[in-house]
């Protein structure tokens, strides 16, 4: 329509006008997050040329913002570099955002444990814990037999990758593709056996019409009445680890769910087989804050936590807060007095616990000192599960087709990507 237009070129593109929309999206993230306390998520990955790349997002309000991403270079990943880059990290969001970092969320790696108590020693007032998620997974694991995994995943396998046998397959109404689990996929292994339970009717009628077209051992793993009846018990028992999961890694759950989560873990009755190695996980997972959330969430209240956890709490809030103290007791024991509009179930129910503390503050039943704790502790999230999310939006920009863009481009264009897919209006 405008022949004498010159469209601008690749260097164009990926230069000034890339910069220019860059600064414009991270002025936004700016505005959406000045003023306020926010969440520091930090992990790390490979890049599609196998470089080690640490990132860094912010949590605020429901809401991740992607800030950087570090390709580590020569630097070996240990826990003393991971901590520079997490100081580095805070000292660059305070400054560039105008906001509060007030707790750091980082996946479960040995190096990322000794990272977290190297912050909690240089900055006691930081809350600093585990990504729960992550911690879930990990149970998951635990409690699931190898053997019997083993044998799910190689009937899976074995329709995957053979063609007659997998073609068959999908060809019955009401299958659906086998999966197998992995490592960095939350939740793949409870995928993997949901899959099998749903398929083996179908394998079943598979062998009686083709008989001669599936090996004998895989005929016979899937006619294992005992395996059948081991791999439906696996999928009880891993169904609400599964389900806090799912919960967890939601950007909605805060500390406080994911503390309930695992109450009702520790307390699940399908569950009381594995009560050890729950309890085991439950206590790598929590923390006093993790507790403290808990307890100060309209919904939960602490209804659910030991007098051995409440003592804990009450001893963190005395040593850093105890102003806060007896407005604590008094709400914990359920002794204050609401207000009516603020006390009706389907109230507190409906809203977010950082409206509710908000409204309960101006009513001024309780101190300054404890609404801006509990404010503070209902807006730090579960897990990290936000910052593994931008981690396949770089596995979507940075290609093997597009293996000459570098790290920090890709990271402009994540960056402008998060941003403007949130975006309903394109205010430019």
């Amino acid at each position: 329509m405008r022949p004498g237009y010159k469209p601008p070129s690749r260097k164009d593109l990926g230069g000034h006008l890339l910069d220019s929309v860059h600064k414009k999206l991270t002025d936004r993230v700016k505005d959406r997050v000045s003023g306020k306390q926010v969440t520091l998520m930090q992990d790390g990955w490979s890049d599609v040329h196998n470089n080690p790349v640490i990132a860094n997002s912010i949590y605020c309000e429901g809401e991740a913002f992607f800030v950087s991403a570090i390709d580590a270079g020569a630097n070996k990943k240990t826990a003393s570099y991971c901590t520079s880059l997490a100081k580095e990290a805070i000292t660059t969001v305070e400054n560039d955002f105008q906001c509060t970092v007030t707790s750091v969320v980082t996946d479960n790696e040995k190096k990322m444990e000794v990272m977290r108590n190297n912050l909690r020693e240089d900055n006691p007032s930081l809350t600093v814990y585990g990504c729960s998620a992550h911690w879930l997974n990990l149970l998951g694991q635990d409690i699931t037999p190898s053997a019997i995994m083993g044998q799910v995943v190689e009937v899976n396998k074995y329709f995957r990758s053979h063609h007659t046998p997998g073609a068959l397959l999908s060809a019955i109404p009401g299958s659906v593709k086998p999966q197998l689990p992995a490592d960095t996929r939350w939740n793949s292994q409870m995928t993997a056996i949901e899959t099998f339970l749903k398929n083996r009717p179908f394998m079943i009628q598979l062998l009686s019409q083709n008989e001669d077209d599936i090996d004998q051992r895989i005929s016979n793993l899937v006619l294992n009445v005992g395996l059948y009846n081991e791999v439906k018990s696996l999928y009880k028992q891993l169904t609400p680890i599964a389900t806090a999961l799912n919960s967890v890694q939601s950007d909605d759950s805060s500390l406080a769910d994911s503390c309930e989560n695992w109450l009702d873990l520790l307390s699940n009755d399908d569950l009381q087989p594995h009560r050890v190695v729950v309890k085991k996980w439950f206590e790598k997972a929590m923390t006093t804050a993790h507790f403290l959330a808990n307890a100060l969430h309209p919904v939960y209240r602490g209804q659910k936590l030991s007098s051995c956890q409440l003592t804990s709490v009450h001893d963190l809030v005395m040593k850093s807060n105890p102003d806060a103290l007896p407005d604590l007791l008094n709400f914990t024991s359920q002794c204050l007095e609401l207000p009516s509009a603020l006390s009706s179930q389907s109230v507190i129910e409906s809203v977010k616990p950082t409206v509710w503390w908000a409204c309960l503050e101006k009513s001024s039943v309780v101190g300054e000192s404890l609404c801006s704790v509990a404010k503070a502790m209902m807006k730090m999230p579960s897990s990290s599960a936000s910052l593994e999310r931008i981690f396949s939006n770089f596995g979507v920009i940075q290609t093997k087709l597009r293996n000459r863009l570098g790290i920090q481009k890709a990271a402009k264009l994540v960056l402008c990507y998060r941003v403007l897919r949130g975006s309903e209006e394109l205010d430019w």
